[in-house]
């Protein structure tokens, strides 16, 4: 009896032990000491927006019939691949959590769903406004983690990231205003 109970248990024995080394190993060394609440929405919160601005500037190589806009995607799809490579390596360098296959947030989520799903004839208005939008809420986050980030490295990704993400809101702007203004059916947060 006693041999069948210790045969039962092996399997739990060795499933455990094996999902405690993959835990172990999916974690760098330090990943256990305290995160801040801040850096851990910064961390989360970039991420998301990388993997958005190239899920967006997809579409828009794809979709869109303006060769400009068309540039402008595929320069989002560039420019956001390096960035999120940019924090995965300050991410590892300080024994960071490196968020695995980030995606975008419920809202950029949506805004891709609207994009997939507009008109070809209203593509490049609701792609231009996207980027408007998020490019906006870029540079907030990025601002905020400047100015009240814990985390020296990150602030210093941070304010690397400032200017280009700007020049990526500048020239969404323009785009913006080439392709006709944002949809009548969005509105920026200004207005």
């Amino acid at each position: 009896m006693r041999r069948i109970l210790i045969i039962a248990a092996l399997p739990l024995a060795i499933a455990a032990a094996n999902a405690h080394a993959q835990t172990s190993a999916a974690q760098p060394k330090g990943a256990g000491a305290s995160i801040s609440p801040q850096t851990t929405d910064f961390i989360a919160k970039m991420a998301a927006t990388d993997a958005f601005e190239r899920d967006a500037g997809r579409l828009a190589e794809k979709r869109s019939g303006n060769a400009d806009i068309r540039a402008f995607g595929g320069m989002m799809v560039k420019d956001h691949t390096q960035t999120t490579n940019q924090l995965r390596d300050v991410l590892v360098k300080d024994r960071l959590p490196v968020p695995q296959s980030p995606t975008p947030n419920p809202e950029q989520a949506k805004l891709l769903a609207d994009l997939t799903a507009a008109p070809k004839a209203s593509f490049d208005k609701a792609y231009t406004h996207s980027q408007v939008v998020a490019h906006q809420m870029a540079v907030d986050v990025i601002q905020g983690y400047m100015d009240h980030g814990d985390n020296p490295d990150l602030k210093t990704l941070a304010s690397a990231a400032r200017p280009l993400v700007q020049h990526h809101l500048d020239m969404a702007l323009k785009l913006e205003g080439q392709a006709g203004g944002p949809p009548k059916s969005l509105t920026r947060k200004e207005d």
